[in-house]
């Protein structure tokens, strides 16, 4: 028997509601065809954006969403994307070589600025550190936020927005131990304190984010925070938050996959607890008092081949099994347990990509098992987390590939319990128990399953396999028994005295 435990007042812990972010990047089909369509297509949309993933995404309360890259912003000029679109000019994609796209610069400043304000969430810009000087990434700061009147401002309100944006998180430079520059950490810091202090003297308010490593580069970060405190030790750096990326590959097709691949590809994903710990640990030096955030700006499932409906045509675009659900919850849920060390993550990405929540054929629109577990899980957004004791075994199915068979995390918001609850064995239905201390539960419970017939089901144009079951069960005196079938993702809803 599994047998989990929650505690009330034990901890005083906030999942902050960033944790549940999400990104869009100008590669593949993300953007064009599949976001955006424009103001004349026949596909139902605001502003030229569509309309049905508009309705979805404000379902789940999206916090953040990031733009516009990614590696796409390595090569992009923000002022190709102001003005009159038919205008703009047509530029080589940064990933041209891969799928021989151009970049229409239709979506720009004001168009993803007001598609945010349409969602209801807070824009993330993610500043090009690489091919363009600090006074280009200062200057988009002041044209976007500034209040006063100036030569940029005014370009603005010719562009049609009066208001400056509200646009709160600016990220200094991506991937920069890569495509980003091939910088090492302590270069990079060099140039981050550079970017970092000419724009803050337009946006002093504003929440700046540094480049962090590429998966767990101790050394990377060691060497980056080393040099950033060097310089000129009289001035405080100006950073209010440190990304890592970290994509979790090695499961094989991202469909024809076989039990093994099932296990090696979330064992692999189980290891975003240690690489965030790890890295919390190098910053802890410099931080102590976190004053600093880890953002985790780009995660998600990385399968080897393309797939999905556009048969290839859209770059890295892959179908969302059973599998991708299951790893979105293992995730999510090491995010709420360690919400005191992550402030902030963005799943890669939202459309037509790698670990998407929707897939587009024309008119049509694929809602993945991976959406319906971030609407599932939204309730922990801003909750208080809660204790969790777990007691399960560990199952895989070969020599030093093994996971727990149940993974968990609970919040507590307005007097509402939420417990989200994934089994991760590919072929066994799994019994556990759940019981409060502090507090009580009788009555009904809500719930909520996600899961299939077979592991690698996934949804498509004509047949949705993999949809939530809402239903009820039964507690008593703080203690309920239930069954979870194999690979799945389970939540419990319910109040408390």
């Amino acid at each position: 028997m599994n047998k989990i435990v929650i505690e009330y007042g034990k901890q005083e812990k906030k999942i902050s509601k960033y944790i549940y972010g999400h990104f869009a990047e100008h590669i593949g089909g993300v953007m064009y065809d599949g976001l955006y369509v424009g103001e004349d297509s026949n596909v139902p949309n605001v502003k030229g954006f569509r309309k049905d993933i508009i309705d979805l995404l404000k379902n789940i309360n999206i916090p953040v969403l990031r733009w516009p890259g990614g590696c796409f912003v390595e090569n992009y000029d923000w002022r190709d994307g102001i003005g009159e679109q038919s205008t703009r000019p047509i530029r080589v994609n940064f990933w041209h070589n891969d799928d021989g796209k151009l970049e229409s610069n239709k979506v720009g400043t004001h168009e993803f600025a007001e598609f945010c304000e349409i969602l209801g969430t807070e824009p993330y810009f993610a500043v090009n550190c690489t091919t363009t000087p600090a006074l280009e990434a200062r200057n988009w700061v002041e044209y976007c936020t500034f209040d006063k009147d100036t030569t940029l401002t005014r370009l603005r309100k010719e562009n049609g927005r009066e208001e400056p944006f509200n646009i709160p998180f600016w990220g200094l430079g991506n991937e920069c131990w890569g495509d980003g520059g091939r910088m090492s950490g302590d270069y990079y810091a060099c140039i981050y304190n550079n970017y970092s202090s000419v724009v803050s003297r337009v946006k002093r308010d504003g929440y700046y984010i540094a480049c962090g490593p590429n998966e767990n580069d101790k050394k990377w970060t060691k060497s980056f925070f080393e040099q950033l405190y060097s310089i000129r030790p009289a001035f405080n750096p100006i950073i209010n938050g440190y990304s890592m990326h970290y994509y979790t590959r090695g499961g094989g097709h991202c469909i024809d996959f076989n039990e093994s691949e099932w296990y090696n590809l979330l064992f692999n994903g189980l290891k975003m607890k240690d690489y965030i710990e790890d890295q919390r640990a190098i910053i802890d030096e410099y931080d102590p008092e976190r004053k600093i955030g880890l953002i985790v700006d780009e995660w998600g499932a990385w399968h080897p081949v393309n797939s999905g409906p556009s048969k290839g045509a859209n770059l890295f675009e892959q179908q969302s099994t059973v599998r991708d659900a299951l790893l979105a919850a293992l995730t999510l849920n090491i995010f709420n347990d360690k919400a005191d060390i992550v402030k902030m993550a963005n799943v890669a990405q939202v459309c037509n990509n790698l670990h998407c929540l929707f897939l587009t054929v024309g008119e049509k629109l694929i809602v993945t098992p991976t959406y319906y577990v971030f609407d599932m899980m939204k309730g922990h957004q801003d909750a208080n987390a809660l204790a969790v004791t777990l007691d399960t075994d560990y199952i895989g199915v070969d020599k030093g590939i093994e996971i727990p068979r149940i993974s968990v995390s609970a919040s507590e918001k307005d007097g509402k319990t939420l417990v989200t609850l994934a089994n991760t064995s590919y072929s066994e239905e799994c019994e556990l128990t759940v019981e409060l201390t502090s507090k009580e539960f009788n009555g009904e419970i809500e719930t909520v399953l996600l899961t299939a017939e077979n592991p690698n089901d996934y949804n498509d144009v004509d047949c949705n396999k993999v949809v939530p079951v809402c239903g009820k069960v039964q507690a008593c005196g703080g203690k309920v028994t239930l069954k979870m079938p194999k690979a799945s993702v389970m939540s419990l809803s319910f109040e408390t005295k």
